[in-house]
């Protein structure tokens, strides 16, 4: 566990993790970009489309209006019901649009067509004949979508006032217009379900066409929108806005249909523009994946091969059972300070280590207690030597401390700290509980020649802990 927080581990992996918020910061920018140029490559989009659509809503209530005046004219001029009604049958005008042409008399009676049933009916009660009832001038007047009396579909009228001879008000030609003529139009265009078209009218803030179907009662409610006001300062522009009908925040554009008491509204949302940005970032996206995979693949292999490398290092270095160098490493370090030493001539002592009567505890008790006893011993010698001194495992119970700018009174006074710490603090449990005590004899060499080797220096340390053990043990003697 300790290694995998090496730091040259943490160092490769912060690359890693440095990278990889780079290319991330890197990816948010391109998309931020992308994300501004799609925005207004839609809002392009959608202003184009609802010209289109405002044109289409003023052709069909032109075709209408055109209707209306051209049928007004003629009653007028020839005073007939019967050839008015023959004039209408011969206009050829589109079904699609329109089904029928209403003429309706002073009293709001429908006199054209001249049907007994639809005679019955009186529309003096309804706002467009209100509205010319109340207006001498001759105004279009494009009402809010109802139930039809006649034909008992969702219709709004575009109307005319009827004039007597004497300028008096004498009755309301009439033209109903379904929604659908202008929302079949409106999906023919429209990309996304997201996107929405809506015709309104400018006097009563009612809806008159919308590209998505709705509930019925849509129709009667004003619409509440910044869109009013906008309207007041210029006939064309855009602003954002949260829908009230299906409460989803949309970019609109809006346009007044000519002179008309209507505006034409188109909306996208964000999520349009989302859409379109993140295919158009889908390249970059895989692309970007693959990459930060390789990179994250790389950065394994590395840890992979440096933990290994770290396992063999450890392996050829370090003693499994003490954890500190084992011989043929404190040997290679034993070289190289006396080298330093030699080239700086500096003091250099080495102390030998062995546990007394060490046999005899793993015949006792039996070679696992035998090795919590080196285990002891080695925490020990750690212990109580210095942070610069150097501690390694000889082999068996045999233990070497390299002393760096020591003496031979420094290393005395180094073997005879451990030596006692060890006699007076040490103790290990055995198998069945007894506690065990024991006392370590140390040798001491400390260098003498310029010429001397690490190999002699060893010798004469080994020769100190042999005279330590003939000496009683349990004592620290100096060659």
């Amino acid at each position: 566990m300790k290694t995998l927080f090496n730091p040259k581990i943490i160092l490769l992996w912060s690359i890693v993790l440095i990278v990889t918020l780079c290319i991330l910061i890197g990816c948010y920018w391109i998309y931020s970009k992308n994300f501004k140029e799609q925005f207004a490559k839609t809002m392009n989009e959608v202003q184009i489309i609802n010209d289109s659509f405002s044109e289409h809503s003023l052709q069909i209530i032109s075709k209408v209006d055109t209707l209306l005046r051209a049928v007004r004219g003629y009653y007028i001029h020839s005073g007939s019901i019967e050839d008015t009604e023959n004039f209408i049958a011969g206009l050829g005008y589109d079904k699609l649009f329109v089904e029928n042409i209403y003429l309706i008399n002073a009293q709001g009676k429908i006199f054209i067509p001249s049907n007994d049933r639809i005679k019955r009916l009186n529309t003096s009660h309804r706002d467009y004949f209100q509205f010319h009832l109340a207006n001498s001038e001759d105004l279009i007047n494009i009402g809010p979508v109802g139930v039809g009396q006649v034909t008992g579909k969702n219709q709004f009228r575009v109307t005319r006032r009827l004039n007597n001879q004497n300028g008096a008000f004498g009755g309301v030609i009439l033209i109903p217009i379904e929604p659908k003529s202008f929302t079949n139009y409106y999906c023919q265009l429209l990309r996304s379900s997201d996107n929405i078209a809506t015709l309104l009218g400018i006097n009563d803030h009612k809806i008159r066409a919308r590209s998505i179907e709705s509930s019925s009662d849509i129709w009667q409610k004003p619409i509440e929108s910044i869109l009013w006001d906008a309207l007041k300062e210029f006939p064309t522009g855009s602003y954002k806005n949260k829908s009230p009908i299906d409460n989803i925040e949309r970019q609109f554009v809006y346009k007044r249909v000519s002179n008309l008491p209507l505006v034409m509204v188109t909306g996208f949302s964000n999520r349009d523009v989302q859409h379109g940005t993140t295919k158009q970032m889908q390249p970059i996206i895989i692309a970007v994946i693959l990459v930060e995979i390789i990179i994250i693949m790389l950065a394994l292999i590395i840890s992979i091969i440096y933990l290994q490398r770290e396992e063999m290092h450890k392996l050829a270095t370090i003693d499994s059972l003490t954890g500190i160098f084992n011989r043929r490493h404190i040997e290679t370090i034993g070289h190289n300070e006396i080298s330093r030493t030699h080239r700086y001539n500096r003091p250099l002592s080495l102390i030998m280590l062995d546990i007394d009567h060490f046999k005899m505890i793993n015949d006792k008790w039996g070679h696992p207690t035998g090795d919590r006893v080196i285990q002891a011993f080695a925490k020990a010698i750690l212990k109580v030597s210095r942070s610069q001194d150097i501690i390694g495992r000889l082999g068996g119970e045999e233990f070497l401390a390299i002393l760096p700018e020591t003496d031979q009174n420094g290393a005395k006074v180094i073997a005879d700290r451990i030596r006692k710490f060890i006699k007076e603090s040490i103790t290990t449990v055995s198998e069945d509980g007894s506690i065990i005590r024991f006392t370590v004899s140390i040798g001491i060499a400390t260098i003498i020649s310029s010429e001397e080797s690490f190999e002699s220096l060893l010798s004469r340390s080994d020769k100190g802990l042999y005279k330590a053990k003939e000496s009683g043990r349990d004592c620290v003697v100096a060659i």
